[in-house]
């Protein structure tokens, strides 16, 4: 977005749009997100040829716990990933990257940073839940990208710009 004004985006050897670079971005990196604060598989989601993990549900949650995609620039929200277990994981890391619309990253979280931590995940259905603090973002529309793995070793589940997400100033009434 720094090398140029104007961009041509291609999509399967078509022209989709011609635009400034900023609104290009934008709708690229939005255009296979949903609104609805919430994303779900009925036989789970993994990558291709990965049997031991499969991601279940993606949550949007206000401080009320409610599924949202607006979200109030003051109050704490919620990031839940519901996985299931196959087989037995000697270690994995299920977490999220926060993108801003624009494609700049800012927020990168995992359930565990350091490899020696990861502990062994038995099998069964878990959730990783992390909550944001109020007035950690700004205002604006956000990407949520969901990862899990073994670092260094096997990307079990990688659903990149999977939900769209506003946080607004709303008011005190």
């Amino acid at each position: 977005s720094k090398l140029c004004e104007r961009s041509l985006w291609l999509d399967e050897g078509k022209t989709r749009k011609y635009d400034t670079t900023s609104s290009i971005v934008s709708e690229y990196l939005t255009a296979d997100a949903t609104l609805a604060g919430h994303c779900s598989w009925d036989d789970g989601f993994a990558n291709p040829g990965v049997h031991e993990l499969k991601i279940q549900e993606v949550s949007i949650r206000n401080k009320e716990h409610k599924i949202t995609s607006q979200l109030d620039v003051r109050e704490p929200f919620w990031i839940d990933i519901k996985y299931r277990i196959l087989e037995p994981l000697s270690s994995c890391r299920i977490g999220f990257i926060i993108n801003t619309i624009q494609g700049v990253r800012v927020i990168t979280a995992y359930d565990t940073d350091k490899q020696q931590l990861s502990n062994k995940r038995e099998m069964g259905e878990n959730i990783s839940r992390c909550k944001i603090p109020g007035r950690l973002l700004n205002p604006g529309r956000f990407t949520l990208t969901i990862n899990a793995g073994i670092p260094s070793i096997k990307n079990l589940a990688h659903l990149e710009n999977l939900l769209n997400f506003e946080v607004v100033h709303t008011d005190d009434n």
